[in-house]
């Protein structure tokens, strides 16, 4: 056999360095140790442009709930449509007050929630108790939008959240059950290599401080967009009011921790319940 090239190698290095794809699997390989069902990198085709996209990651893990833990009365079925990015440069993340009557619709809309008026269970979900979210970001001084890595992410990690939030992509056989009532529920997250050169505003005089350290943004916060999208059908527009978890990797387990003690003990509390 041939000898490898020398510098064919050496360029093989250079693509391994300055390649997303080593973070990724960083994060692939916490999920799969967690016990998340992961899949990795699914193509899609995008229906704007026709063009074929890709999202990162989609992770799944099962969570039952009922009175018996050999004998459940359910499954929540947890899925998170994950975009990897790695900070080189700075970002700035402008935050403000969450819009708490959109939070609650997209509550009532991706869960069996009810209003916090007609059932208290959801004050605990992290959707609704977190009340200050990112509302603008900036990557650079110039308004080229487009280019914007943290754009780029919420762009290509809602469009396949459209579009993988509900249907079958894993073994279900695995998930749900024909005698188990099963619940789905689905969230976009943008995973960053960490925080260190991520800022924020902090006041209206515009003092920029490090989201690292001390800040109460240090381990993940949520970004609120209002997202417009087509369709297959290219007359259809439709606008859906998102909240995506921006997380810090280095606090992955804090995240996934907090999920399941907020938002999935909230649901295994409420489901039993629920006629």
């Amino acid at each position: 056999m041939k000898a490898k090239n020398k510098s064919d190698l050496i360029k093989a290095q250079e693509i391994v360095t300055s390649s997303g794809n080593t973070f990724q699997y960083e994060v692939i390989n916490f999920l799969r140790k967690a016990e998340w069902d992961v899949i990795v990198s699914p193509f899609y085709v995008d229906n704007i442009s026709g063009k074929p996209r890709e999202v990162d990651i989609i992770a799944q893990k099962k969570y039952f709930f009922g009175s018996w833990a050999n004998d459940p009365d359910g499954i929540v079925v947890v899925r998170l449509i994950i975009e990897c990015k790695y900070l080189n440069n700075a970002v700035v993340f402008w935050f403000d007050k969450k819009n708490i009557e959109k939070a609650v619709e997209r509550l009532i809309t991706d869960t069996p929630l009810k209003h916090p008026l007609q059932n208290m269970h959801i004050n605990d979900h992290h959707y609704y108790s977190v009340k200050t979210v990112a509302k603008l970001f900036a990557s650079s001084p110039a308004k080229d939008s487009e280019n914007d890595l943290i754009y780029k992410a919420l762009n290509q990690c809602l469009s396949a959240y459209i579009l993988y939030r509900k249907g079958n992509l894993f073994d279900e056989a695995n998930y749900n059950r024909p005698n188990l009532k099963t619940y789905n529920v689905s969230y976009p997250v943008i995973v960053l290599n960490n925080f260190e050169k991520a800022y924020y505003v902090k006041n209206e005089a515009n003092e920029v401080a490090a989201v690292s350290g001390n800040s109460p943004f240090d381990k993940s916060f949520q970004l609120e967009v209002d997202y417009a999208y087509q369709e297959m059908d290219p007359t259809s527009r439709i606008k859906e009011y998102f909240l995506v978890d921006i997380v810090n990797f280095q606090e992955m387990s804090g995240f996934l921790g907090m999920l399941e003690k907020l938002d999935i003990g909230t649901l295994q509390s409420y489901l039993p319940y629920l006629k």
